[in-house]
């Protein structure tokens, strides 16, 4: 029997094929690094804007605010008012202070008990800063409601949290 030799020739077709192959593959590798960096510049933290009615020092509200000192168990103070009662625009007079001598950052955000709807959130104040009054944050009705004040601080040099507050209060209407 003879053999037959074959010949085998490369075909143009299949090297063509695999360059494209090898070229779709570089640009979906590249979307999907450049997916990630998008994502990743988008989730970093960024902090909570300061207080726009910021005020230095300390208030002096009337009495019957019963403004009064709290302090926490995370090492720092807060003096607010006892008595919340909404006034006819809405806002609130809440003196929320952040005292010189804490060294953190504070903000304040109160919030209906049962519901979670945030009704007053003030921006961040620095030590030695304090906000007279909260603006809503959303359509309040004008009646008694169980609320929770919550004070977030943060570490000064990094925005870390330093402890939150709960406080359960009863918001009255003017």
């Amino acid at each position: 029997m003879s053999q037959v030799k074959r010949k085998q020739y490369k075909s143009v077709k299949s090297g063509k094929k695999r360059s494209v192959l090898y070229v779709l593959a570089l640009v979906i590798v590249a979307i999907i690094v450049c997916g990630m960096f998008y994502i990743a510049q988008n989730v970093s933290y960024k902090p909570p804007k300061a207080e726009e009615n910021a005020l230095a020092g300390l208030p002096r509200p009337q009495e019957s605010f019963m403004f009064s000192t709290i302090e926490t168990d995370y090492g720092f103070s807060i003096n607010m008012a006892a008595n919340l009662y909404m006034q006819e625009d809405g806002s609130l007079f809440v003196y929320f202070t952040n005292v010189e001598e804490n060294d953190v950052r504070m903000m304040c955000e109160i919030v209906q008990e049962g519901t979670e709807i945030t009704l007053y959130k003030s921006g961040v104040l620095n030590p030695g800063e304090y906000v007279e009054k909260l603006d809503p944050v959303t359509e309040i009705e004008n009646e008694k409601k169980d609320i929770i004040i919550r004070i977030y601080a943060f570490e000064e040099e990094n925005w870390y949290s330093a402890g939150t507050v709960e406080i359960t209060s009863l918001l009255q209407p003017w």
